[in-house]
């Protein structure tokens, strides 16, 4: 889907106005989230024919960041298909395969219909090899989970980040085909990520795989994925299977995977491990599998959309953003609109699970014309939110004269 172009954008920059204190003036966020299983559609008056929505006044323009398209773009290591989070509303709870994120696509070393079996192998007593058919034929639902990549940026508006309903096999029942010859074996996901050519922009190394304990991936419900959204998976996605491992960073939900193998308890970390390993929270690349905490998504939250509407009659600023992460399914945070001009405002947004995602509202009283930041946090304070409390997901927007 197209995005909309900047509404009434200024022609030079203009200085920054701090707001009125908020103080009682601000009105209390009402989360809501409605549907089932709704497509990811866009809004009701998307497109040139659609009539236009009387109650919103200005689309206010996210700035310091860098252009941003949902197609396609780059080659090999260096794809990228974003999703439009300013899409996003409160019906959004499946964006289905098509609107999907893609970081990487597939391998141009990769023949069709490859790989062709799944292997499980090392520390076993019998190595198998599960034809891709028999994993489509045992192929069950696993319900709706959030994919985010770890390299989710302010650059590309966040749109590395989805959410749609899964179809595929658990990691523990495929291992349960084997039997281990080590009680302490860990446990290797590699795909063909072969691609013929390097990064260009030098983010990126051929490669996955990702060294998990056993008991990591029962506990995550992990499973490899042969349909998204209703449909197989598509090349770009990681087909015949992928690994999806529930509230975990997408670089451990590993494309092309063609192999499972048990390794021993110090095997090394992979090469993979080590190019995620900042920013999935590790403190430093280690050089031991055993040795990286679990790469799990913390409590994040981001404003999507902000927006001048006609409210009741009066003209108002309306916020809309994402809160996904952690173990919760309720999380309380606190919005601070333009730092050091009032109070922040309490807000509450429940996520439907920990593995999807809560789209959260504020309205409030307008704002002034220049830029103005939006920053969130969550409570309890203590709440692991790292990149909350660095504010990675904090942005900026402008509001025109």
């Amino acid at each position: 889907m197209p995005r909309r172009p900047p509404e009434d954008a200024p022609t030079a920059e203009r200085r920054i106005r701090r707001r009125d204190a908020l103080g009682a003036a601000l009105s209390a966020l009402v989360w809501a989230c409605g549907g089932d299983d709704a497509p990811f559609a866009g809004p009701a008056d998307a497109g040139p024919d659609a009539p236009a929505d009387p109650s919103l006044l200005a689309r206010h323009t996210f700035v310091g960041e860098a252009p941003f398209s949902v197609t396609k773009v780059g080659r090999g290591l260096d794809a990228r298909k974003r999703l439009d989070l300013g899409e996003i509303d409160t019906t959004t709870t499946d964006v289905g395969a098509d609107a999907f994120f893609v970081r990487t696509e597939a391998p141009d070393g990769l023949p069709p219909n490859e790989p062709a079996f799944l292997a499980l192998g090392g520390l076993v007593s019998q190595p198998l090899s599960v034809p891709m058919g028999e994993l489509v034929r045992d192929t069950r639902p696993m319900g709706t989970h959030l994919l985010e990549c770890s390299g989710n940026t302010r650059d590309g508006a966040f749109g590395l980040l989805s959410v749609t309903a899964w179809e595929g096999v658990l990691v523990a029942d495929l291992l349960a085909k084997v039997s281990s010859t080590d009680p302490g074996a860990r446990v290797l996901v590699s795909g063909r990520d072969d691609h013929s050519a390097p990064s260009e922009e030098g983010h990126s190394q051929k490669g996955a795989s990702w060294i998990f304990s056993r008991a990591d991936l029962v506990r995550a419900g992990a499973f490899l994925a042969t349909k998204m959204g209703g449909r197989p998976l598509t090349r770009d996605h990681g087909a015949p299977a992928r690994l999806v491992v529930p509230g975990w960073y997408g670089c451990t939900a590993i494309k092309w995977v063609d192999t499972i193998t048990l390794v021993p308890d110090d095997a090394p970390a992979t090469d993979h491990m080590k190019e995620f390993a900042l920013r999935t929270h590790q403190h430093y690349a280690f050089d031991l599998a055993r040795e990286y905490s679990p790469a799990a998504l913390e409590v994040s939250a981001v404003c999507t959309r902000a927006e001048t509407r006609l409210v009741d009659g009066k003209p108002r600023l309306r916020l809309r953003g994402l809160v996904w992460g952690g173990t919760s399914v309720t999380t309380l945070l606190r919005l601070f609109l333009d730092e050091g001009g009032g109070d922040p405002v309490t807000v509450r947004a429940p996520a439907p699970h920990p593995t999807t995602w809560g789209v959260w509202e504020w309205t409030g009283p307008v704002l002034g014309p220049g830029r103005h930041t939006v920053r969130l946090h969550a409570e309890p304070i203590d709440m692991p939110q790292r990149r909350l409390k660095s504010g990675h997901y904090t942005r900026t927007f402008e509001v025109s004269g």
